[in-house]
């Protein structure tokens, strides 16, 4: 009976031993350069499980072999398990792979979501549609447009975004953009104005981006365009909607204009608002 009691002791430490020292050689290897010559980029695709892209890894020379991955990714799971409560998930997307990643660096890339993001440019004087057409013959982006936004709510920018967005959010984006931009302008206009709303104030800014494209002229014209308003004269401009001309006496922004195209940079849209500058003497 003491014989059994021994040897049962003898192979739970010798178990035990083995089970650390392995433990302790993949906790060491998790920092070990990995076999990767030079930068990457991996495609993880949609649905991929854990094994599946282990093996992707593998055949891609990330990592030198699956099943060391495996280990590793369940080892640090557990551990962020049991330091937080958070689960270790790997995530799809496009990832730029360093040369020499580390086992922990590719795991923390993955379940971080540190995808490669991709740059959309809108040009500067696009109008909406012209905007969701470059949207819809962008093959990086996903799923449908169902309408075309209003004439001045997007603003034209460069954005980043993951690969697969779907176009809908690249239009929420560039709506959101234009309004905190259109807010910041209109809380710090000027004083006595002829414009009621922010509405009034975009057509008029693309009214004087119409009328000249120099830096140094749209201040002037700006205030010109203001000063008749102000006056109830005619604006004179072919801004209208429908290419009419506005030569009404008026006393705010045709309400039948809208703008046709967008602003060409932030200053251009902020010219008619922003508060007058003192002379130097």
């Amino acid at each position: 009976m003491l014989k059994l009691i021994n040897a049962t002791l003898t192979f739970l430490v010798v178990m035990g031993l083995l089970v650390g020292g392995s433990v302790a050689y993949l906790y060491g290897g998790l920092d070990a350069p990995g076999p990767l010559d030079q930068p990457k980029l991996v495609v993880v695709p949609k649905n991929d499980g854990t094994l599946n892209i282990a093996e992707r890894l593998e055949r891609e020379n990330v990592i030198a072999n699956r099943y060391t991955f495996l280990i590793s990714y369940w080892l640090l799971g557990r551990q962020a398990a049991w330091n937080n409560g958070k689960a270790v998930q790997l995530k799809a997307g496009d990832y730029e792979m360093k040369p020499n990643a580390s086992v922990r660096s590719v795991i923390d890339m993955l379940s971080e979501g540190r995808t490669v993001m991709m740059k959309i440019t809108i040009p500067e004087g696009l109008t909406s549609y012209q905007i969701v057409e470059r949207l819809k013959a962008d093959q990086s982006l996903s799923g449908e447009l169902k309408e075309v936004p209003a004439e001045g709510s997007l603003l034209p920018e460069t954005y980043s975004f993951p690969r697969g967005t779907a176009r809908q959010t690249v239009i929420e984006t560039l709506q959101t953009a234009q309004k905190n931009l259109i807010d910041k302008i209109w809380n710090e206009r000027q004083d006595g104005l002829p414009l009621k709303t922010q509405a009034e104030a975009l057509v008029l800014a693309s009214i004087v981006e119409k009328e000249t494209g120099r830096n140094d002229e749209r201040e002037r014209v700006a205030a010109v365009f203001v000063n008749r308003l102000k006056s109830r004269m005619r604006l004179e401009s072919a801004m209208c909607s429908g290419g009419e001309p506005s030569t009404s006496p008026i006393s705010a922004v045709p309400p039948r204009t809208t703008p046709t195209s967008f602003p060409r940079c932030r200053q251009r849209r902020s010219a008619i608002l922003a508060k007058p500058r003192s002379k130097r003497r």
